[in-house]
């Protein structure tokens, strides 16, 4: 829905059809997720009744080939977690006693990005291969490892190949850029420390207590 009302200017989107446009996406997600939330003609007639019935089911119809042309049916982009995870299972991490640890802790880290404009020079992969070296570097620290930052131990050499990152010259600064914003997070006069609070939860692994004062 926000990228659609990014990128169209017609009067369609007026105001009073924003709700026209809410239920058409519902329904769009419905079908490429394969939830059965709006799907079927029953479920459809319901989210017209939601709006009052002031669409018609050919409304929410027209409405969706609508976005989806003005989308050219992309409804999926690349994101941040995508390559996370294609880069926690290239760096074979799911193998390994310290992986799930890693894998919490650098969704923690790749989430906090989202709180500073800054971090929009950056590409998702970039936030992704940042956020996981940073995540190896200070596991790696907590368990007394040893890691020497660059070398393969936090970055693969497969996964510097494939993301065209080097792990000196790009992959290393922004890992301490991501440490600076969230450092930040433990100030008691902070205002945003949810991402924090959450991420000290023992469904999380209690992975925002891991973030050291000082990288080592």
């Amino acid at each position: 829905m926000d990228r659609f009302l990014c990128l169209d200017i017609a009067p369609h989107t007026a105001k009073k059809n924003l709700q026209l446009v809410a239920i058409t996406c519902l329904m769009i997600a419905s079908k490429f997720s394969g939830l059965n939330v709006v799907t079927s003609d029953l479920d459809l007639e319901r989210a017209c009744f939601v709006t009052g019935n002031y669409y018609s089911k050919k409304q929410v119809f027209c409405m969706e080939v609508q976005i989806l042309n003005r989308l050219d049916h992309r409804l999926e982009v690349p994101s941040t977690l995508q390559f996370l995870v294609f880069f926690y299972e290239c760096m074979g991490l799911g193998q390994k006693p310290q992986g799930i640890r890693v894998s919490f802790l650098a969704r923690y880290l790749a989430e906090s990005t989202l709180l500073d404009t800054k971090f929009l020079n950056y590409k998702p992969s970039e936030i992704a291969a940042g956020a996981l070296y940073l995540a190896n570097w200070i596991v790696m620290s907590k368990e007394s490892l040893s890691p020497s930052p660059g070398t393969s131990t936090l970055w693969s050499d497969r996964v510097a190949e494939l993301a065209g990152l080097d792990a000196v010259n790009f992959v290393r600064p922004l890992a301490e850029e991501i440490f600076e914003q969230v450092s930040e997070f433990r100030n008691p006069n902070k205002a945003l420390k949810t991402l924090f609070l959450q991420y000290s939860e023992k469904i999380y692994g209690e992975v925002a207590q891991m973030v050291p004062s000082v990288l080592k």
